[in-house]
């Protein structure tokens, strides 16, 4: 491959990965590991759940804690074959979290755990990013709120549980 090549590569597979959110694509250049999954952006500003959720506590919370399982999880899965965990959807190839955490007996026994604890904290973490928002949450629908009336009467009144 020729560096006019490997730069079309580079530029085909980033652009492919701005819509796999939480991936890039895995490769080996110059003998080194590249990354497969990054720290996807928090959706709302540090300060955005104030005063819930203060700004600091936030960015902590999101560039240093959940950075450190994506980082620990790369890490784990530099010894891991990519087909570990490819799927096809819609004829295209992508890498998932999903799929990785899914069947674990593909993942040898020694890294296993770390494969686990990272990569779940990766995916808990992304999840939880995108469940908060500003002025989100409210009293509860569906079979939880009937579940909680049955229980406590009202919403106020679970609350007031200790």
């Amino acid at each position: 491959m020729n560096r006019r090549q490997a730069l079309k590569t580079t530029a085909l597979i980033a652009t492919a990965a701005a819509f796999v959110p939480g991936t890039t694509a895995q490769s080996i250049i110059d003998g080194k590991f590249q990354p497969l999954f990054t720290l996807p952006p928090l959706p709302y500003a540090f300060d955005a759940l104030n005063p819930y959720i203060d700004a600091q506590t936030m960015e902590i919370h999101h560039d240093k804690h959940h950075a450190t399982y994506v980082t620990n999880l790369n890490k784990a899965i530099s010894e891991i074959p990519d087909y570990y965990f490819t799927l096809k959807s819609n004829g295209v190839t992508e890498k998932s979290v999903e799929v990785l955490l899914k069947d674990l007996t593909f993942v040898p026994e020694k890294i296993r755990t770390a494969v686990r604890n990272n990569g779940g904290g990766h995916y808990n973490h992304s999840l939880f990013w995108q469940m908060m928002k500003k002025n989100g949450g409210g009293e509860p629908k569906g079979e939880l709120a009937d579940a909680l009336n049955k229980s406590f009467r009202t919403f106020d009144g679970f609350k007031s549980e200790k």
